[in-house]
């Protein structure tokens, strides 16, 4: 999970999209 938000963190775009997956995992 942790990858895939640097991931997006490039973008800014789907920033949002990762966000709410890792408050479902935390």
């Amino acid at each position: 999970m942790l990858e895939v938000m640097f991931l997006v963190n490039r973008r800014g775009k789907i920033c949002r999209v990762p966000f709410t997956f890792f408050n479902l995992s935390l």
